[in-house]
């Protein structure tokens, strides 16, 4: 006797199999947090222009009277080496120390604008650095206290 099998019951296993599982699936909620990234303050402008030198006249002075040493002192003054300007060669030495502060204090620009300001005007350049840094700890002393 031959038994001929419907290809609807050889499923049947699996079909109950498949009822089975879905009606005793439970519902599962999955949470995922992400670790926040810092982000950095929108960049800023210098807070004294190029030509703001008489708003710190004793740079000013300094700078015209003996602009080789007051380099050196500048270097020294924003943390390097006051060695640095006799290494690169005087003014010089600014593109380096212009790029440094733009980094450190996110200050818009580029290393194509730092090098003009300093073959241009870098008695200027002295200066802006000289306000700027002034500035920056006279602000860090304000959010200290």
């Amino acid at each position: 006797m031959i038994k001929f099998i419907n290809a609807f019951e050889m499923l049947d296993p699996f079909s109950k199999f498949c009822r089975t599982f879905l009606s005793h699936s439970s519902n599962t909620t999955v949470v995922v947090t992400q670790q926040q990234v810092p982000t950095r303050p929108p960049k800023r402008g210098w807070s004294t222009g190029i030509c703001g030198c008489f708003e710190d006249f004793g740079s000013c002075c300094a700078v015209v009277l003996c602009p080789s040493c007051y380099v050196c002192y500048l270097s020294s003054k924003l943390g390097e080496s006051c060695c640095l300007p006799i290494a690169l060669g005087g003014q010089y030495a600014l593109i380096p120390l212009r790029t440094k502060i733009r980094a450190e204090n996110n200050i818009y620009g580029s290393i194509c604008e730092d090098c003009c300001m300093v073959c241009w005007c870098p008695q200027c350049v002295m200066c802006q650095l000289s306000r700027e840094q002034d500035n920056i700890r006279l602000n860090q002393d304000l959010n200290m206290r």
